[in-house]
């Protein structure tokens, strides 16, 4: 066997690189596994086979050859059978799945791995039964969603990137999509691909199965029967003759959900009425309007008129006019001008004779999506005319004369407080000719009033991202690859009724998208619209002395002679051709810390997944893009991501960062191209601002982990959700406990009008967008909104727009008639797909909701166990029209619908919410609800997410994913894991489900559909009592994490019930206040034990995790700490297997901790009691340091005595401390205390480091 010209060719780079360096004989078995599993050559582009009489290898046009038997894409015409080598797969048949590198697929437990290189015995763990449906004929086609049950028992799933074999049933998380290059019929011996409900396909990387190539490349498997292809032959290789089958050079697709941009065509009639009086005329016009797609919607109104005009001169003949007005409606509300222009002439022979008059009058007035009425005086003009020929009996000169008239004031109302208008200036000129016997004076005088009502909104025509709050210190500098647009001052961008600034917020964001730019500075009466390069010169331009970042462009070239390239939609991977075009060439970002971050010429970052898996789709650089540059001896480059793992580019054309060591693959040449931004002369800085001003960008993420002055301040933002509290109490929990121990947000319940009942998820079945709800009135919510904010806490609402309520049973039994029997929590109501609303503008009929097109009222559905609609993929948005859990499904593309949504957000963004769940989020279309969200600036929007890989698109134009597994790691460490010398793995934690970024997650201790009805370790509720608080504590205290979420909630026996004082049977039921009438919170006392004692568990009453001691100190501690580097401290009190774990953060703060005993679930090891910290070495400097993790509450504290403390000696050695059983220690240089005569603590430095920042002005 001679190695010839494939000597780089193979799927395994090591083995292939020994063809061409080892001995004859390692090199046949080299070529042997190559030609099994299908590699292709570098230098031919066919498959390799080897033939014992030929001295080099032949290339054959079969996908693959395996001792002498053609494997290929069978003709969709072929025979179900082909005698001794092929047959149709049909459901159900046993299958097995060779790899690219000639395994087999096999299941050992749940792991799924390719090691074996036979088929194994019947029923083994290498062979999988097919399931499905098809198209119903029992036959396998490309396309099919398919089931592989492993001989196991088990059929084959993906979470993240991990495949696994851990359940016996069918859902969404099971499926895969079998996909043939060239389609049509699976026959045995064919090449296919599985693509996961994920959107990934399934491939093989030495042993390693798992789900994350995008593009399928490599990704091709062997489907064989039992003893397919087993045959022992003496012949050569043998080629396909069937036509267009290259099986080196098999065409892949790319299944990358692609949203387009749609528009939908709805004609509509807007009530606009116009009343022009003209002496003792009266003219009414009708106006209609219809889509005009793709770009909006044009109304065209016509009128005429009859007017007889009486002087003291002969009469005047009766003058018809007629006039048609245009107006075009802009993609974004904004203030429009309309043009009016009439003609009247004169019939002949009338006194005078053949005048012709021509009036012109402009106006202009708001064209916003909201009810708008325009009354007043337009104009009032006085003509005077006059004849220059005299007062011959037929002057035959013409006479001209012309009026201006006054200037008057038009008042805009609207129900939702729309700007208001004033100052319309009408002009009104008027032509006679040919007068004849005109010996008097005409005076006319014009009245005109005119209303207007419109209620359509036209969305843009494309999505577009939101305008974030980037947290950093204004003013920005020009000249560090930030350019000023404009500086627009004025009322407009002062406070509203409200007392908020958010509506000039709001306009200054909507003069932002008019003038192309992307991020603005905004303080109360100015606005600065700004246009940046990207979100690292943003940064520098807060912070001029840092300088402008270096921004060279370069090229990487690979080993293999090919370009890493970037495409329009985040491909990364390795270019067919050994030339460059402009996507081969990226942005290099030298960041502050050393490393670097690549930008494509999409303006996207590259970034490292967990699994190694490489794409371009990050918005801003954050860890996961950053890229340490290694020079190596020999001149080339490598990068090493931020998961310690090198760089990868494979010949066959995809980039992974998996490799634990350089080698060839691992090598770049770094071709530079150009030199970096210059620094502009122009060093214009904002002038005049407060320390209120704040910057938004859509460069930046949400909730930065970097900000202040530069990017350069790290933040720990900490949430929590007071769930079902009422509005008076949360505003009073604001000024309390939340603002003082500095809390940055809250989340309530869902704000807008439910159904009756007393259960909690009454509140997420709303039946009008009025703001009337079991927490309280509109008013006491836009109170509490006010109160929290001048607290220094933003309020984030629970936005439920994808649903309203299922129908009551009288609505059920009416049908298609048009009524709304039901009744809601405040009056308003509704009925079977309809509801009357309670704004005027929130009625709805079953047009406004998807449906059948064969009914109304019936629509598809999703639900538990599957919540699948027909395809393998949650995400791919096929259960969006579809009713979640019955509840019928808002249509969200109508423009009617997205109106009414667009006034739901303006009243909340007005009155100052500034932060927002999206419920039911991945049952909406991003195309639809982007637009709508986006109009508004934010500073923060989270989706609820189950643990789905995340699309691209959602994070970027919707927001931040939930992350509920991050949650459940630590409460498996803390409470389930049997071994405790798997403890210190907790120190590996930096994130929770496979591919959601930890910048882009928000991570929740509870939430309110992941509970149990009792206790339960593997289900963090208050009912485990003291293993919760120890897992919420080490949540604050671990500084890896972005944003956290806490919980504030009260007790249940059943998950069903809602607030203490709601109980079955009760409808219109009053929830208990959180607060007695003296303002003491009626909160359970912070537990001692692990469960709770029975009558705790179940008892009716407020928890109020949040308040439980430790948490407010550790909510200071998190803002001292996070963000900083973790090292471990063993020095022989914490090895492994103690159930012992202490780890300093940075250099200031040191955490402790002991795993607990849980008496109804004890651990083989009993209880393991308190930790006394005498003697160990913790590094922090000498003094008396508070126990943060012990303090009540920050609020009064005087810095100068602790409940817990620790004494640490000039050694760094800790002389006196003690961590409890089951509980945390948390200790900083910021809680110092003082010692005597040392002025540290009291109300110096210590005690500003903890508390909050103080209250917006």
């Amino acid at each position: 066997l001679k190695a010839g010209p494939v000597a780089k060719v193979g799927c395994d780079r090591r083995s292939a690189n020994m063809a061409g360096r080892k001995a004859a004989a390692a090199a046949s078995l080299v070529f042997l596994a190559l030609t099994l599993s299908g590699c292709r050559s570098k230098h031919e582009d066919s498959v390799m086979t080897l033939d014992s009489t030929q001295e080099q290898a032949t290339p054959v046009s079969n996908s693959t050859s395996r001792a002498g038997t053609a494997y290929y894409d069978m003709p969709a015409d072929t025979p179900d059978e082909i005698p001794g080598t092929t047959k149709r797969v049909a459901f159900g048949d046993e299958i097995f799945l060779r790899s690219h590198t000639g395994l087999y697929l096999d299941v050992e437990g749940i792991s799924v791995q390719a090691r074996f290189t036979d088929q194994g015995p019947p029923g083994g763990s290498q062979s999988f039964i097919i399931q499905g449906s098809g198209t119903g004929d029992g036959f396998v086609r490309s396309g099919d969603a398919v089931y592989l049950l492993a001989g196991t028992g088990q059929r084959l799933g993906v979470s993240g990137s991990f495949v696994h074999a851990e359940r016996d049933f069918a859902s969404g998380f099971q499926s895969f999509v079998i996909e043939k290059p060239s389609g049509g019929q699976i026959f045995t011996g064919d090449a296919v691909r599985l693509r996961a409900h994920t959107g990934r396909y399934v491939n093989v990387a030495g042993s390693s199965v798992q789900a994350w190539s995008l593009d399928g490349d490599g990704c091709l498997f062997i489907i064989e029967e039992r003893g397919f292809g087993m045959e022992t032959t003496t012949s050569s290789s043998v080629a396909s003759s069937h036509p267009g089958v290259d099986a080196g050079n098999v065409t892949t697709t790319s299944n990358l959900s692609t949203f387009a941009s749609t528009s939908t065509s709805i004609a509509q009639t807007v009530a606009s009425t116009t009343t022009i009086t003209l002496a003792a005329s009266t003219t009414s016009v009708a106006a209609t309007t219809e889509e005009v797609p793709p770009t909006g919607r044009s109304t065209t109104a016509t009128w005429s008129s009859t007017t007889t005009i009486a002087d003291s001169s002969p009469p005047w003949s009766t003058i018809t006019s007629s006039s048609s007005v245009t107006l075009p409606q802009s993609a974004m509300p904004e203030i429009s001008t309309t043009t009016i222009t009439a003609t009247s002439a004169s019939s002949a022979g009338t006194q005078p004779p053949n005048a012709v008059a021509t009036a012109t009058s402009t106006t202009t007035q708001t064209t916003a999506p909201s009810s708008v009425t325009v009354t007043g005086v337009i104009s009032t003009s006085t003509t005077s005319v006059t004849t220059i020929a005299g007062t011959t009996e037929i002057a035959t000169s013409a006479t001209t004369a012309t009026s201006t008239a006054t200037a008057v004031s038009s008042t805009v109302t609207t129900p939702d407080s729309s700007p208001t208008v004033t100052g319309l200036t009408s002009t009104t000129t008027t032509t006679v000719a040919e007068i004849e016997k005109v010996n008097s004076t005409i005076t006319t005088t014009v009245t005109a009033v005119a209303s207007s009502t419109t209620t359509a909104w036209t969305p843009p025509s494309a999505k577009f991202e939101a305008a974030r709050n980037c947290y950093l210190e204004a003013p920005l500098k020009t000249g560090f690859g930030c350019k000023r647009l404009a500086v627009l001052e004025g009322a407009q961008f002062s406070k509203n009724e409200f007392g908020q600034e958010t509506t000039g917020k709001h306009r200054c964001f909507e003069e932002l998208r008019r003038a192309g730019g992307n991020s603005f500075v905004f303080d109360v009466g100015h606005c600065e619209l700004w246009n940046c390069s990207s979100n690292s010169a943003l940064k520098a331009s807060a912070n001029p002395e840092r300088g402008p970042p270096k921004n060279n462009k370069i090229s990487l070239l690979s080993f293999h002679g090919k370009y890493l390239s970037a495409d329009s939609l985040g491909n990364l991977r390795v270019t067919s051709t050994d030339e460059e075009d402009p996507w081969t060439i990226f942005s290099r970002i030298d960041n502050p810390d050393g490393t670097i971050s690549l930008q494509s010429q999409g303006g996207l970052y590259v970034s490292s997944e967990l699994d190694g898996g490489m794409l371009a789709n990050r918005d801003v650089p954050d860890l996961w893009e950053q890229f340490s540059l290694v020079q190596n001896l020999d001149g080339t480059i490598s990068l090493k991501s931020y998961h310690g793992r090198y760089v990868t580019a494979h010949p066959e054309g995809y980039v992974a960062a998996q490799a634990v060591a350089i080698d060839d693959w691992e090598k770049f040449q770094l071709i530079p191209h150009s030199s970096g931004e210059q620094v502009s002369d122009d060093a214009a800085a904002s002038v005049n601002l407060t320390a209120n001003a704040s910057i938004y960008s859509t460069l930046c993420r949400y909730q930065e982990v970097l900000g202040g002055r530069g990017g350069e301040e790290r933040r720990a933002p900490v949430f929590v959700k007071l769930w079902e509290w009422n509005y008076v109490d949360i505003a009073r929990e604001c000024q309390d406990y939340l603002g003082p121990n500095g809390f940055d947000a809250v989340q309530v319940s869902p704000v807008v009008e439910h159904i009756l009942g007393p259960h909690w998820w009454t509140r997420y079945q709303p039946i009008s967008f009025g703001l009337n709800t079991r927490s309280g009135s509109a008013a006491e919510f836009q109170a509490m909104v006010a109160t929290c904010r001048a607290a220094g806490v933003e309020v984030i609402v629970d936005l439920v727009i994808n649903h309203i309520a299922s129908p009551c049973q009288e609505a059920t039994d009416a049908g298609h008639t048009a009524v709304t029997p039901c009744t809601g929590w405040n009056g308003s109501s509704y009925g079977f797909r309809r509801t009357a609303g309670a704004r005027g503008w929130d009625a709805s009929t079953p047009d406004d909701f998807h449906h059948q097109s064969w009914s109304d009222l019936q629509n598809c559905g999703v639900s538990a166990p599957s919540f699948l609609c027909g395809s393998p993929d949650i995400r791919d948005c096929s259960c969006c029209p579809c009713d979640l859990y019955g509840l019928p499904d808002w249509n969200t593309g109508l423009q009617r619908v997205q109106a009414m949504h667009y006034r739901h957000l303006q009243e909340l963004h007005s009155m100052g919410v500034t932060m927002l769940r999206i419920d039911a989020s991945l049952y909406m279309s991003v195309d639809d609800i982007a637009p709508v969200i986006n109009s508004f600036p934010w500073d923060y929007i989270y989706q609820e997410w189950w643990g789905e890989w995340p699309v691209a698109d959602r994070t970027r134009y919707l927001g931040n994913m939930r992350d509920v597994a991050y949650r459940w790691k630590i409460a498996h460490s803390l409470a389930m894991e049997q071994d405790l010398a798997t403890l210190p793995d907790l120190l590996e934690l930096s994130w929770g489900t496979n591919g959601v970024h930890p910048e882009d997650a928000v991570y929740p201790i509870a939430f309110h559909d992941g509970r149990a009805n009792d206790a339960n370790p593997d289900v963090p509720t208050y009912k485990n009592g003291l293993e919760f608080h120890q897992q919420q504590k080490f949540m604050l205290a671990w500084p890896k994490s972005s944003v956290v979420l806490l919980w504030g909630g009260f007790g249940w026996e059943n998950t069903e019930q809602g607030p203490p004082g709601c109980e079955e049977g009760d409808t219109t039921c009053a929830p208990m206040p959180v607060f007695d009438d003296v303002g003491s919170p009626r909160c359970m006392p912070t537990p001692q034990q692990s469960p709770l004692p029975a009558e705790e568990i179940s008892s009716r009453s407020w928890v109020c995790e949040h308040r439980w001691a430790g948490v407010a100190g550790l909510v200071g501690f998190r803002k001292a700490c996070g963000g900083l580097p973790v090292s471990q401290v063993t020095d022989g009190q914490a090895e492994a297997g103690s159930g012992r774990l202490a780890f300093r953060i940075g250099s200031d703060c040191f955490v402790a901790l002991v795993r607990g005993h849980n008496t109804r679930w004890p651990k083989p090891w009993g209880a393991l009691g308190d930790w006394s910290l005498a003697g160990l070495r913790i590094g922090l400097p000498k003094g008396r340091y508070c126990d943060v993790a012990s303090l009540p509450t920050l609020q009064g504290w005087d810095g100068r005595s602790c409940p817990r403390e620790v004494g640490v000696d000039e050694n760094g050695m800790v002389l006196e401390g003690v961590a409890a059983e089951g509980d945390l220690l948390a200790i900083h240089a910021g809680a110092r205390l003082p010692e005597d005569g040392d002025g540290v603590g009291g109300g110096g430095a210590a005690k500003r480091r903890l508390r909050a920042a103080p209250p917006r002005g």
